[in-house]
């Protein structure tokens, strides 16, 4: 009888102990489950920013990854070409253009 008792009392024991393997999955498919939100609204943020720059036309306000701000001269396949400042031109790669910025009406220099 005593045998017995010893008996459940160790498959008692053995049950209660966690398993230490159980926290850590759960922890991975939470955070994998977060991943992939953020990288699927990351990815729609993409596709919307490079269908507006698809349809970027000459005259267009961009401000470029480097901070530079400057108006569409032409549109070529994979680059343009962006007016920073009078008679000068650079040409960048579509991916470069961080920001559409509103084409609002600029009011009218005052003549000198």
């Amino acid at each position: 009888m005593i045998a017995i008792f010893d008996l459940t009392r160790i498959l008692a024991q053995a049950s209660a102990k966690p398993n230490p393997i159980l926290p850590m999955i759960v922890l991975f498919i939470i955070m994998f489950g977060f991943m992939s939100l953020m990288k699927r609204s990351q990815r729609k943020k993409e596709e919307k920013h490079g269908a507006n720059v698809a349809k970027l036309i000459k005259g267009d306000e961009v401000m470029l990854d480097s901070g530079i701000y400057g108006s569409i001269n032409s549109v070529e396949q994979d680059t343009m070409l962006v007016k920073i400042a009078d008679k000068c031109i650079v040409k960048v790669h579509q991916r470069s253009i961080r920001q559409i910025l509103k084409n609002e009406t600029k009011p009218s220099t005052v003549a000198k």
